[in-house]
C-alpha cells in the first residue's frame, strides 16, 4: 500500500499554538505528498477556523479513527492554505509517518478451526497449546469452545466461569463476561453442554452468537474454533466459514478412517487451505507414512490435496499435565511434546500459509451467514 492510500481520508486532531487550550480540531488528508499533507480546514461549533501559513500545531492521529487512542503525535507547521475547490490548508509531516501507521494498522483477523473426525486424537490439548504458542508471540488470541455440547476446554484449566458461550447464545450475558485470561495473554472463551447442534439454536439465539463472534474478530488477530468432533452441521458450518482449517488425528486406523470421513465432508477441491497434524505419534517415520496414506486417498477419491504439519510425539508429559489441568506448554516447556507444539506456531504463521489468506476480505461471521442460507 503506498503512502497516500495509507494517509488518504485518515482523520486528525489538530491543537494550534496559539489556543492549545481549546478543544482539538478535526481535519481529514486530502491528499499526501512526500513531505506534505493537504488537509481540508478544521471546523468549530460549525464554522471555519483559516489556518494560517506559518502557524505551529500538535498534530495527533487517532487508531483506527478512534479519537481516543492514537497511533502518532507529531508537530506541523502550516505551509499555506487555499478556499478553492475546497478550503483546505497544506501542513509538513515527518517521513516515517506512513511507516508507523501501517505499523499500527489492525490485521485482518483469522479464524482457525481446530477439528478431528473422531473423539480421543487430543484436538482441544492441541488447540489449547497452540493458542498460548500464538499468544506468547504477541497475537491477540481467542480460543473458543465451540462444542455446545461437551465443551471441555474450561474443565481443562480448571475455570468457573461466570458465562459461557451457550449463556451468550441465549442472550443472557455477553461476549466479555465469557472471556478468561489465561497465563501468555490467551483469552479462552468457554462452551456450553445444553446445545447438541444448531438444531437446538434458535434464529434469535443464533444471531446472538454471531454478534458475539463478529465483536470477537474485532479484538482479536487468531481466533481458534475447538469444534466437537465427528461430523456435525455446526463442525461443517464452522470449517466452511473458517480461513484455515487444521484437522488432528493420531497414526491409528480408527482415527484415519475419522479424518477422512471428516475430510470427505468438505469441498476440497476448492483450494481451501486444510492442513492435518499427526498427534501422539511414535517419531517422525510413522507419523509421515500415515499422512502419506491419508493424503493418497484424499486425491483419488477426493480429488483434493492436504498441507502437512507434522506431528506431536507420544509424551507421558502431557497426560500428567492435563491431570493436573495445566497447559502442557506451561507445565514443561522443555518436554518434546510442549517443544513440538510450540514449533506448530510457527508452522501455522508460516508466510505462505497467511498469503493464503486475502488481506482485503470479507468477515468469517459473513462468511458463515453465507453458508447457513445456502
Amino acid at each position: 500500500m503506498s503512502g497516500s492510500e495509507v494517509l488518504r481520508h485518515r482523520p486528525l486532531w489538530l491543537n494550534l499554538d496559539y489556543d492549545r487550550e481549546a478543544s482539538p480540531l478535526l481535519a481529514r488528508v486530502l491528499e499526501a505528498e512526500a513531505d506534505h499533507l493537504v488537509v481540508s480546514m478544521p471546523y468549530r461549533r460549525g464554522r471555519p477556523v483559516p489556518l494560517v501559513p506559518g502557524e505551529q500545531a500538535t498534530v495527533r492521529v487517532p487508531y483506527n479513527a478512534n479519537p481516543g487512542r492514537y497511533t502518532y503525535e507529531f508537530r506541523a507547521r502550516v505551509v499555506q492554505r487555499r478556499f478553492t475547490p475546497v478550503p483546505a490548508a497544506t501542513i509538513t509531516y515527518p517521513r516515517d509517518l506512513q511507516r508507523v501507521i501501517q505499523a499500527a494498522e489492525p490485521r485482518p483477523c483469522r479464524v482457525l478451526a481446530v477439528a478431528s473426525g473422531k473423539g480421543g486424537t487430543g484436538k482441544s490439548t492441541v488447540a489449547l497449546n497452540l493458542g498460548l504458542a500464538l499468544a506468547m508471540r504477541g497475537r491477540r488470541v481467542a480460543l473458543v469452545d465451540a462444542d455446545l455440547g461437551t465443551a471441555n476446554l474450561g474443565t481443562m484449566m480448571g475455570l468457573q466461569p461466570a458465562a459461557t458461550l451457550e449463556s451468550v447464545a441465549r442472550g443472557e450475558r455477553p461476549m466479555s463476561d465469557a472471556m478468561c485470561t489465561l497465563p501468555g495473554g490467551l483469552r479462552l472463551i468457554p462452551g456450553g453442554a445444553g446445545v447438541p447442534d444448531l438444531a437446538g439454536i434458535n434464529r434469535w439465539q443464533f444471531g446472538r452468537l454471531l454478534d458475539a463472534l463478529r465483536w470477537l474478530e474485532d479484538q482479536s488477530d487468531v481466533v481458534l474454533l475447538d469444534l466437537s468432533a465427528g461430523i456435525s452441521r455446526l463442525v461443517t458450518t464452522f470449517i466452511a466459514a473458517a480461513d484455515q482449517t487444521l484437522i488432528v488425528t493420531t497414526p491409528e486406523p480408527h482415527s484415519l478412517t475419522g479424518a477422512y470421513g471428516l475430510l470427505s465432508t468438505l469441498d476440497l477441491a476448492s483450494g481451501r487451505l486444510v492442513r492435518v497434524l499427526m498427534n501422539q505419534a511414535n517419531g517422525p517415520l510413522e507419523a509421515g507414512d500415515a499422512f502419506r496414506r491419508l493424503d493418497a486417498a484424499v486425491r483419488e477419491r477426493l480429488d483434493g490435496r492436504l498441507g502437512y504439519l507434522g506431528h506431536i510425539p507420544v509424551d507421558p508429559e502431557v497426560p500428567r499435565a492435563v491431570r493436573r489441568q495445566v497447559a502442557p506448554l506451561l507445565d514443561n516447556p522443555q518436554a518434546p511434546a510442549a517443544q513440538a507444539l510450540a514449533r506448530l506456531a510457527d508452522r501455522v504463521e508460516d508466510p505462505q500459509a497467511v498469503a493464503a489468506v486475502p488481506s482485503e476480505r470479507i468477515s468469517f461471521v459473513q462468511r458463515l451467514r453465507t453458508v447457513l442460507v445456502r
